[in-house]
């Protein structure tokens, strides 16, 4: 039996702003166009975010030690295949399952959190997304309406 922890949103006080992303490309060419759009150094960690344990998402992650700032780009989706088994002819089943980091936005590919300590407008960095042109749309997220906040909070 695993242990999990909550952490209760009252009590976690740090200043981020989310950018959500439509965009059709895998998670690595998404960054490199960030990297190379924004002039940032992206990384993927080690370890990917875990929600349970056996759902995961890429997560990618730059220090701008300049400004100030840890950025974090992650993706919104992960697909499981899972076996259902039935009885009939063909016994069991293969199936895929989707899942989301935040539910509230099945239709955004993938989250620019950007964290820092006092007010941050996000609009020039909303601006340098969507002008990549692999990028469909991108746009700010007020976070104080989100339902599952403490999905991205780690």
């Amino acid at each position: 039996m695993v242990t999990r922890h909550k952490i209760n949103t009252d009590f976690y006080d740090d200043t981020f702003s989310l950018i959500a992303i439509h965009s059709s490309l895998e998670d690595h060419s998404l960054v490199f166009m960030l990297n190379r759009y924004l002039k940032t150094g992206f990384k993927r960690k080690r370890k990917d975010l875990l929600l349970t344990d056996s759902i995961s998402f890429p997560i990618y992650e730059w220090d701008d030690t300049i400004h100030d700032r840890y950025w974090t780009c992650m993706g919104n989706s992960c697909e499981l295949e899972e076996s259902f088994d039935i009885n009939d002819l063909f016994g069991s089943e293969v199936g895929i399952s989707k899942y989301h980091l935040i539910p509230e936005y099945r239709d955004a590919d993938y989250f620019l959190k950007i964290e820092q300590d006092g007010t941050f407008v996000e609009d020039e960095i909303v601006k340098q997304v969507s002008s990549i042109p692999q990028v469909i749309t991108a746009y700010s997220i007020n976070r104080n309406e989100l339902r599952s906040i403490e999905n991205i909070i780690y």
